[in-house]
This record gives C-alpha cells, structure tokens and sequence, in this order.
C-alpha cells in the first residue's frame, strides 16, 4: 500500500469515468438483449415444434462451446460485411456480447420456467388464456422471480467480461485503468487507441349431441404403457349435475382435464356444446372460455393478488374492462365471504380462504 499513487486515480478520474460509462453502458444493454433473445431461445427449445427445438438447442450448444474472445472476433469482422459498411468497435462488441450471453440466459430461463408447476398453466389454458398469454402473465413472471439470483450473478460475470472489448480497440474500464497505470507507460500501442464513436384453424367439427352438453364416445388414454382411461362413454345434459367418484389413482382428474382439453386422448371422442374438442382444428382456447374449472390444488397465481387473479381472465379472455372485472371480482368474493382478503397474495391466506379465492377465477363465465 505504501507503493500505491492515489494521485494517479485523483488525475485520471475523468478518463477513468469514461471506462467505467462504457462498461456498464455495454453490460446493461447487453442483459437486455441476452435476456430478450435468451427467452425466445428458451420457449423454442420447450416449444412442442421439434424442428425450432433442435434449431435452438444446436444454436446454445454451439455458442456454449466457443470463447467470447472469438465471438467478438468474428462479429468485429463478420458484420460489416453483412451489412456492406462499418458498424464501429462498440456496436460490434454489443451484438456479439448479446448472441453469446443469450445462450446462458436461454438455459436460465429454460430452468426458470421448468419451475413453474404445471398445474400454473393447466389453470390458465383451463380459463381461455392462449399460450403467450399464459407465458406473459402467469409463467415468465414466477420464472422471473426464481431466477432473480442467477441472473444478478450472470450480469456481474458479464460485467467482468468486458474487459475483453480491448481486442477490438474500445477503451473500457480496465483499459482506460492499464493507460492511466504508470507502468503501462510502455504498453502496447493498441491499448491505447481512442474508441469508435462511430401462426388459420377451423372451427371444431360440429356434432349432433342430441341435447347432450357433453358426450364422450369409447375414449381410451395411455401414458406410457399404462392405461389411464379404458373406453369411457358417458352422456351429460344441460343443467345436469353429475359426480365422478372413484378410487385415488382411477383416472377422475385425468378425464376432467380431457373434457377440457388439457390433457389429449389417443382414441375416441369428446364433444362439448356441439363441438369437438378431439378434433385437430377444435379452438380449445375459445372453448375453455365458457368453462369453468377448479383444479385440487387450486392452482392460484402466487405473483398476483387474489383480486388479480380473478380479473386476468375476464380483461384477457372475455375482453371486460378493468372496472367491470374488479366489480364481477368483488361479488364472487363477497359471495363466498372473501371480500376482506382481496388484496392479499395466495401465500398470506390459509389453506380455507385459498380454496374459496380458488373457486372465482374459473367462475369468471357466470
């Protein structure tokens, strides 16, 4: 410490401060771009279109396996000719720093979404939701909040990593460091270069039901080699209430979530109010809209308050305002005596209050 010039920092601060403004003004542009790419690379891979998995997977395993140092390289000299004119050290710097950090951010948030339970997104397919709503509204934001350490770490790393943008001629914080270093006096003339400021489906096949609300016909379901469901045929009328009772194990949830489409079937048929849910062009996210479902669990948002959790679904499906879905929230909840709990999250409420919130957000088609 005796050896160590303060003077040298106190005479430099100006240019030190430039560095640090590069540095940090690449970093953050650059885990915004990682996480943007890097979440659309991460639905990709757990997407059910094989051909854009494999796109994705091979493009992660590929970055993965290749220093940043020539990723750098080969978009300082790769762009340009792209583009047909020079794009400067800095955007060069930022477009390789994002296509490589998404890859790390795709597997992130690949782990971040494969922790939201399934049921999560059972229960907004179950209230109309289609799949990038649900993805928006329910699964990125829990994948957010469980990721939220690892990302903080991902970003200090990147932070550190720009260190390496020396090699395309910007002066970064630990450039501008090595310059102002009285022993760096005689280094190397390129530490020293001033920085370039330059997806139509029809409608379901209809069905005469003969009155029937629903009808299923000798459906049959496997997961695996286990048989979960053997021939089941059954009539339901409208204004009829029917009880599936069995054993724990017997298949009851497994054919309740098939009436509504969350689970697919390999043979047989279901028709629900005249249209066929088994069939390939059936909108089952137009059909779930008008189908009310409470799942065991439950299955509440825990990111969002129980008023929210009952308005997601009637502003993004049923297309109500704000105002009238906070009016219809209100009475369901005063109805089951709810009303005082509101505001609070899944997780402030006991296992009673949570049932009873449960039951409104799949009431929202009363």
């Amino acid at each position: 410490m005796g050896d160590f010039d303060f003077g040298v920092i106190v005479n430099n601060l100006p240019f030190l401060w430039h560095g640090l403004q590069l540095s940090l003004w690449l970093t953050f542009l650059a885990v915004l771009g990682g996480i943007a790419l890097g979440t659309l690379l991460a639905l990709a891979r757990l997407s059910g279109i094989k051909p854009l998995a494999l796109v994705a997977a091979a493009y992660v395993n590929l970055i993965r396996s290749v220093p940043l140092i020539l990723v750098i390289f080969w978009f300082y000299f790769l762009v340009p000719l792209a583009v047909g004119r020079p794009i400067g050290g800095f955007y060069s710097a930022l477009i390789a720093f994002v296509m490589f950090e998404a890859a790390y951010y795709s597997e992130i948030m690949r782990a971040g979404i494969q922790s939201v339970k399934k049921g999560q997104v059972y229960a907004g397919q179950a209230t109309g939701l289609g799949y990038w709503q649900i993805q928006r509204h329910i699964v990125l934001p829990q994948a957010f909040r469980n990721m939220i350490p690892i990302l903080v770490t991902q970003g200090i790393i990147l932070f550190q990593d720009t260190s390496l943008v020396f090699v395309v001629s910007l002066r970064d914080l630990m450039t501008a460091s090595s310059i102002a270093s009285p022993a760096a006096s005689t280094a190397s003339p390129a530490l020293s270069t001033t920085p370039s400021t330059t997806p139509d489906t029809g409608p379901g096949a209809s069905s005469d039901t003969d009155g029937h609300m629903i009808e299923m016909q000798n459906v049959s379901k496997w997961y695996g080699d286990f048989q979960v469901l053997t021939d089941c045929t059954t009539q339901v009328s409208k204004g009829e209430v029917v009880v599936v009772c069995g054993p724990s194990g017997s298949g009851k949830s497994t054919l309740i979530k098939c009436v509504n489409g969350l689970e697919p079937v390999q043979e047989g048929r279901i028709v629900v109010d005249g249209a066929e849910v088994t069939g390939k062009g059936a909108k089952l996210t137009q059909l779930r809209s008008k189908i009310g479902m409470v799942f065991q669990h439950f299955e509440l948002y825990p990111h969002m308050s129980v008023r929210d959790n009952l308005c997601l679904a009637q502003e993004k499906v049923l297309g109500r305002s704000r105002k009238e879905a906070e009016a219809r929230a209100e009475t369901l909840l005063t109805r089951v005596g709810m009303i005082d709990q509101i505001a609070k999250y899944p997780g402030q409420l006991s296992g009673g209050q949570q049932q009873r919130a449960g039951h409104g957000p799949y009431r929202h088609v009363v």
